[in-house]
């Protein structure tokens, strides 16, 4: 698997756990003394598993709130993306492309390298499955197929 650096690791935890923070305040009303905001339940999760592990859910957790703005009109991700950039909070539609980057890395490469990148294809093939192309499909399925068997 490949390891990335730890200051890029670092990083990306900050943007996704800022990016979390803010959505569940906003949306969900999760402020910074509610129990289940973001930065609570992190800061928990490192100390029990360390950070490296919960980097990964955290991930996970972001990829899935994605989909919690699949509906917002081009205008609404504009205002999101204005009220982020203000506060130096990476932006929805940054993660977007991330999200799809991804996607096409793992659909170029043609396996699953781990848990984040099984969910991601789990969640297209369960979402988008009836959708997709009948080979697409198969590739998809196939990919996660291998990786549960390796997992198990």
């Amino acid at each position: 698997m490949n390891e990335i650096p730890i200051e890029d690791a670092e990083r990306e935890f900050d943007e996704l756990l800022a990016f979390m923070c803010f959505t569940s305040a906003k949306f969900w009303g999760f402020g910074p003394e509610h129990e289940l905001n973001p930065a609570k339940v992190s800061q928990a999760a490192v100390e029990k598993f360390g950070k490296a592990k919960v980097l990964v859910g955290l991930r996970q957790a972001v990829n899935g709130h994605l989909d919690d703005f699949q509906d917002f009109s081009p205008a609404q991700v504009a205002e999101l993306d204005a009220e982020l950039r203000a506060q130096g909070i990476v932006t929805l539609t940054e993660l977007r492309w991330r999200h799809s980057s991804q996607f096409a890395t793992i659909r170029e490469r043609g396996s699953l390298e781990n848990e984040s990148e099984y969910l991601l294809v789990k969640g297209i093939l369960d979402e988008l499955g009836p959708m997709l192309w009948d080979e697409e499909r198969e590739i998809l399925d196939a990919m996660t197929r291998r990786y549960e068997r390796r997992k198990d």
